[in-house]
Parts: structure tokens; C-alpha cells; sequence
């Protein structure tokens, strides 16, 4: 919402600059302004909402490079025209395509290049760098002898054209933004995360306004075909609650899988459709201006809805489907506007074909997004979506699709810890060895609190949980927390922070067990945290890491901050092949400790060593950590 937001005042600026017959040396000063904000860094975050915090840290950062570079195309295009260049009919538009697709060039260089090869002090200097070239390349394009201003057109854009243009792209950014919504909650909010969506958005602008557009006169029926065959993803997440409850892994990865290429393959169709819509109407050279930050308002609107109204209308909707229900609202109204000329010709009534891949899109992402099953509560907030249901005598509570706690709802079975907590668990192992000595506790992630169940009288355990509404949810539905033997503590805020500010805290026994969904909580397992967490360790303590991941091998990363830091380790699973009883999944765990006793008596119980040979080339840290190399599928 911050870029598109920033993109279109660009593009204002952009539209009421050109008229000035000496904006052109004006402007490059604007271009070297951001350089007084170098080097970038982002500043502490504060106390306000998260997403205030986000939208500060980024304004007063990369705010103003990405301001002045957002002004490229339309100042490009008007001093083309300024410089005598003569422009064929809507040439000036092949600018917009260019810079689309450089745009994407990007986005997978970075994914698949500067990510994983350079940290990020090194990426830093290379984009500041690039960042000066960029200003040194205005230059030259600067007009030498500026003629007039190209003639603006007398004609007003008619308000039906504008409306048009402006819900199409409305409702293409709210799509791209449902699909990286649904794929973050999934995986986690990393880069290959959210370029995989938002390629394939500047893809769809490339190849519409290029020289010669592609699109050829079949795509609708093969975009129809693409996203007709969701009722595999929509079959499986049907079963997707009992699946992961019982922990058939392929079957979890089939559903999640298959949803994401859904996914893609939805956001292909909308982006395509509107996209094309767009580029046919583009005006001529003379308004190009007017359509650029008309483009820009309705990418920020789509932003909008999707990033603030949608978390807070629905609150209490259940699910992701609010995302693309405000995404088919607006691209349906962009295609009405559209064929709106042809309603009153009832042999024409409508261009179909054009309507049937994203209709077919948006019918298979509601189904796929509407709530399942009989709901105790649900609730979504800036963290993610979350769900409590009451299946068969189990009470269950999700964060996107990932079962997060499970607890028995007969009072005299509801002490009895379950999920990866259960007491035949590699944790439950743990607390067998060593609760009974381990006074202090600490546990990063709450969850329902089933791990409050092992508390014993004189100890306390800490929970330090991100998530506010959190707590209110374990209190409300389970009775882990009030019914605990020990004195618990629930601390709100980043773990990390919190911990960094608990300096007189020192703990026997350090639990790590922060996931929001399926995502990899990457800044948790960085050397740096690893530092951290031994500071408010007892000498002999111990950390224990819950790196259960259908997606991400986890124990690599581990493997490596353990080789790193010369600390003995051990690990121990439970595959998800093997038949548990009701109410208790299969989990992985790993295990660190400056006392090698501690790791003796773990092997002894049944735990092994790690895979030194599979460890990570290199551990990850705040400088760099590449989720690449530790994929697992």
C-alpha cells in the first residue's frame, strides 16, 4: 500500500510538473535529493500499530528514492516529445512496458541472485550505487535544447473512461495483493514469497503494452482452462482440516500446493483480462499523464482495501476470502464499465469470452477461502487469520491453515497437553528429564498454551508472544494457562525485543516454538538471536526448537548455527507417517546447550545427533538468510 500509494503521487507530481518550461533541471535536483537520506536504514520500531510502524519505517527510508523514481515514465515520455523526437500514435506507452519489465528483471535477480549470494550491507552499496547511475542517466536524457511541451489535448477524459481505468487497476493490485496474503500466511513474508505474485502482475502490463501486445484471440479459453481445473485444490482443501490434523504429509502438500498454483494461475486470469482492458484504452500521447496517475490512484485504492480495509471489516470473516471478494468487486465493475455501451444490445449482451476465466478464478478463491466447519470464534488481525473450532470433541485452533493447539473439550481430559505438546512428544520427553529442575521457562510463541500443562508448583513460565489477540484467544477457549501449576506470564511483543529488554532474566529452559501458519519465523533463528538467547540462558540450560515445516528443512539452519557457535546438539522426530492417537501430531524438535551433559542425556533418551553432512553452507544472520538453499518439498 506504501508503494502504490507513493507511486501515485509521483505520478501527480509527474502531471502537474510537465507544463513547466524549465522543470527539467528542477527535476534532477529532485532526483538527487534522496541522496541525503544515505546511507538507508530503518529506524527503530515504536509503539503504534504495526501497520503505522510499517508505513513510518518505509517513508522515512526508501520513501523518497522510490518517489523519485516513480516519476521515470511520464517524465521520460514528455521529455521524448520535448526533444523533437517524433512519437508514433501511443508509442510512447512501449516506456511504461519497459519499465515494467525491467521491473521484473529485478524482482527475480533478486530472488534468485542477490539474495542468496550477498548480504545485506552489500546489496545496500550495490542499489545506492545503481541509484547514482540512475540520476547520471537522467542527465543525459535531459533535453539539450528543450522545445515546447507537447500539445495537451482539449478533450476531457470522459468520467465513465476514467471510472474505467480506475477500478481496473484497482482491481488487478487487489488481486495481486489477495494472492501474496494467502502465499505469506503459507511460507512466511519473504522475498521469493511476494515477488512470485507480483511477477506475474508487471508481467501481464509487459506483454499488454509493449510495441505488439500479446494476446492472442484464443488466451480466454486458455486462461479458462488454466483455472478451470480448481476443483482439485478446492477438493483438497475441503479435506485440508483432517489432513493436517492426522499429518498425511503428502497429502498436506498436495492441498497447499495445489492451492497455490490456483493461486497463480487466478491472478494470471484477472491480470490479463484487466490488463488488456487497460491497454486498449490507453488515451493518446497528449493524456498519457491523466491515465498514468489514474493508474496510480486506483493501484493505491486496490492497496488500500486489501492491506487496511479488509483486516479491519473482517475481523471477524474467517478467512482470506474478504481479499478476493473486494478483488472480483472491482475487476467485475472495471468489465462492466467496460462493456457497458454493449448492454443494450442483446445479441451482444456482453463480451462472454472475456468474463469467463476471472469469473471462474473468483468462484474457485471464494470457495477455497470461505470458512469450514462448525466455528467457535475466528479472527484476523495485521499477524494473520485465525480459527477455533469444535471438531468431535477436540477443540482446535488454527492460524491459517495450520492446526496451532488442540485441546480435549471434556473437563477431565483437558489437562492432558496434545498437538506437538502431547506427552510422548520429543518435548514431552524433555519436560520428563528435565522439568522437574528447569525453575524458569520461557517459551517464544503462545499458542493455545498447551505447553503451560507441564508447569509444576514454584516454577514459572513465560510466554513471550508477537500477537496480542493471541492470549485472548487461548484464555477464552482453552484452560492451559489459567489451569497451570506454575506461575504464568504472558509477554506481548517481538520476541526478540522483549527478551533483549527482560535483561535480568535467566532461563533453564528455552523453548522456541513461533510460527505464524507454515511460515519460517526467519529473524528468530539468525546467529545474532542464537546470541541473544544464550544471555538469558542459565549456564547448563537448555533450548529446545520446535522445527516442524512442510515446506522448509529447518533442521539445516539449525545444524549450522549449532556447528557455528560450537554448541552441542540433538535432534529427534516423529515422522508423519506414523498412526498417533487422537489429538496428538507428529512434530520435529531440535535441541542446543552450552552443557554437553544436557545432550548426553537427551541421546540417551532416545534423541540422536544432528546431520552435520546436510548442515547449511552458511548460517543464517541478520545480514543475510536465504530461505533457498533450505526448501524442502
Amino acid at each position: 500500500m506504501f508503494y502504490t500509494g507513493t507511486l501515485y503521487f509521483g505520478y501527480l507530481y509527474a502531471r502537474r510538473a510537465l507544463d513547466a518550461a524549465s522543470y527539467g533541471r528542477a527535476h534532477l535536483v529532485l532526483l538527487a535529493a534522496p541522496l541525503l537520506f544515505f546511507p538507508i536504514r530503518l529506524g527503530a520500531p515504536g509503539g503504534g500499530p504495526p501497520a503505522w510502524e510499517v508505513v513510518r519505517a518505509l517513508a522515512l527510508s526508501v520513501g523518497p528514492a522510490f518517489f523519485a523514481l516513480s516519476t521515470t515514465v511520464p517524465i521520460l515520455q514528455n521529455w521524448m516529445g520535448r526533444s523533437g523526437r517524433e512519437l508514433g500514435d501511443k508509442e510512447g506507452y512501449r516506456l511504461y512496458a519497459a519499465s515494467n519489465a525491467g521491473a521484473l528483471a529485478s524482482l527475480l535477480g533478486y530472488a534468485f541472485v542477490a539474495e542468496p549470494l550477498f548480504g545485506l550491507s552489500a546489496q545496500l552499496v550495490f542499489w545506492q550505487a545503481g541509484y547514482a547511475v540512475f540520476i547520471l542517466l537522467a542527465m543525459l536524457c535531459l533535453p539539450s535544447r528543450p522545445g515546447a511541451a507537447p500539445a495537451r489535448s482539449g478533450e476531457k477524459t470522459e468520467p465513465r473512461l476514467t471510472a474505467r481505468w480506475l477500478v481496473l487497476s484497482a482491481g488487478t493490485s487487489a488481486a495481486m495483493l489477495a494472492a501474496t496474503n494467502q502465499l505469506a500466511f503459507h511460507f512466511g513474508s519473504l522475498p521469493l514469497v511476494w515477488i512470485m505474485p507480483l511477477g506475474i502482475y508487471l508481467a501481464t502490463f509487459v506483454v499488454n503494452f509493449k510495441k505488439d501486445p500479446w494476446f492472442p484471440k484464443g488466451i480466454h479459453w486458455g486462461l479458462l482452462v488454466l483455472v478451470g481445473m480448481f476443483l482439485i485444490p478446492v477438493a483438497a482443501a475441503v479435506l485440508a482440516d483432517e489432513i493436517i490434523a492426522i499429518g498425511m504429509d503428502f497429502q498436506v502438500k498436495l492441498a497447499v500446493l495445489s492451492g497455490v498454483i490456483f493461486q497463480f494461475s487466478a491472478l494470471l486470469a484477472v491480470c490479463m483480462v484487466g490488463h488488456r482492458a487497460l491497454a486498449v484504452s490507453r488515451p493518446e500521447e497528449a493524456r498519457a499523464p491523466a491515465f498514468y496517475s489514474t493508474l496510480g490512484l486506483g493501484g493505491w485504492l486496490g492497496a488500500a482495501l486489501v492491506g487496511v480495509a479488509a483486516p479491519v471489516l473482517g475481523r471477524h470473516a474467517g478467512g482470506l476470502w474478504l481479499d478476493w471478494a473486494l478483488a472480483l468487486a472491482l475487476s467485475m465493475s472495471g468489465l462492466i464499465l467496460r462493456d457497458w455501451e454493449e448492454w443494450s444490445e442483446w445479441g451482444r449482451f456482453l463480451k462472454i469470452r472475456y468474463w469467463l476465466a476471472p469469473t471462474a478464478a473468483f468462484a474457485g478463491l471464494l470457495v477455497l477461502n470461505l470458512p469450514k466447519g462448525p466455528l467457535l470464534e475466528t479472527l484476523r488481525n495485521f499477524y494473520g487469520v485465525y480459527r477455533v473450532a469444535d471438531h468431535a470433541g477436540l477443540v482446535k485452533l488454527y492460524h491459517g491453515n495450520t492446526v496451532h493447539g488442540l485441546q480435549w473439550a471434556a473437563p477431565a481430559r483437558r489437562p492432558e497437553p496434545l498437538a506437538y505438546y502431547h506427552a510422548d512428544s520429543p518435548l514431552g520427553g524433555v519436560f520428563k528429564i528435565f522439568g522437574s529442575k528447569a525453575g524458569k521457562v520461557a517459551v517464544v510463541g503462545l499458542g493455545a498454551g498447551a505447553i503451560a500443562a507441564y508447569g509444576r508448583p514454584g516454577q514459572e513460565i513465560t510466554f513471550y508472544e508477537l500477537d496480542p489477540d493471541m492470549e485472548g484467544l487461548a484464555r477464552r477457549h482453552f484452560t492451559y494457562l489459567r489451569d497451570s501449576k506454575a506461575r504464568i506470564r504472558v509477554v506481548a511483543g517481538d520476541a526478540r525485543l522483549t527478551l533483549k529488554a527482560d535483561e535480568g532474566a535467566v532461563y533453564d529452559l528455552l523453548i522456541l516454538d513461533a510460527f505464524a501458519s507454515d511460515a519460517v519465523p526467519v529473524h528468530l533463528l539468525t546467529l545474532e538471536a542464537f546470541d541473544l538467547y544464550l544471555k538469558r540462558l542459565a549456564p547448563d540450560g537448555l533450548i529446545i526448537c520446535h522445527v516442524s515445516s512442510r515446506f522448509a528443512d529447518l533442521e539445516k539452519i539449525l545444524t549450522r548455527a549449532a556447528l557455528d557457535l560450537r554448541l552441542p546438539a540433538a535432534r529427534k522426530l516423529i515422522p508423519r507417517g506414523e498412526i498417533l492417537p487422537s489429538g496428538k501430531l507428529p512434530s520435529r524438535w531440535f535441541a542446543l546447550s552450552r552443557d554437553p551433559m544436557k545432550i548426553a542425556a537427551l541421546e540417551l533418551s532416545g534423541w540422536s545427533g544432528p546431520k552435520t553432512e546436510r548442515a547449511l553452507k552458511k548460517a543464517w544472520t541478520d545480514e543475510h538468510a536465504s530461505l533457498l538453499p533450505a526448501l524442502s518439498f
